[in-house]
């Protein structure tokens, strides 16, 4: 797919928490990809915008359930709304592609399974799976148009700006430090609550 000419990307994000995670690197790929750095409105199910809230390479956030026999219906015209020039299709799910569809946008690509190929306009050949592929590279299979990798991540990519652990830019472990005493380690506030 060339993005150049593509000013605002509504991306559909996987359901699972970790999924979300793993699509992370494509949506960077996809910010790099744009001109401009163009808009990209990340699509989410209730409750999952917390995952991403901050991320820098999504400007915007919509949350809806495609769930029940009208679902993708109400989905699609709620999407359709959101202005975008094209759909990103991440989850493989024939739902998902029916959802892109009655949104009516221009351009969408997805991965032609499952018999939802005639649902996108720019369907992409999905990777061979009798080797593994890595969940990361194949949702940048989507976004890669030969272009090669994606950017590195070097500060800035992850939540508020703030460096990745990955990243050459992220202060060392305080276990590298010498003479630390552990405090740093405990954690200022609990990352999940559970009821």
């Amino acid at each position: 797919m060339d993005w150049s000419g593509i000013q605002h990307v509504a991306v559909i994000m996987p359901t699972w928490i970790g999924d979300i995670c793993m699509a992370t690197p494509a949506l960077r790929m996809l910010r790099h990809r744009m001109p401009g750095g163009g808009t990209i409105t990340a699509i989410v199910r209730p409750g999952k915008a917390t995952i991403i809230d901050g991320l820098e390479t999504v400007d915007h956030m919509l949350e809806l359930e495609p769930s029940g026999l009208l679902g993708p219906w109400r989905c699609g015209r709620a999407l359709a709304k959101s202005g975008a020039d094209a759909v990103l299709i991440l989850p493989g799910s024939f739902r998902s592609g029916v959802v892109a569809r009655v949104s009516g946008i221009r351009h969408r690509i997805g991965y032609a399974r499952d018999g939802r190929g005639w649902l996108l306009t720019h369907p992409v050949k999905q990777p061979d799976r009798s080797t593994p592929t890595p969940q990361i590279q194949w949702y940048a299979g989507l976004v890669d148009d030969g272009g090669g990798p994606p950017p590195p991540p070097g500060g800035g990519g992850g939540p508020r700006g703030r460096p990745m652990p990955y990243d050459s830019a992220a202060p060392a472990s305080p276990l590298a430090r010498p003479g630390h005493t552990g405090a740093e380690l405990r954690p200022q506030r609990a990352a999940v609550t559970v009821r």
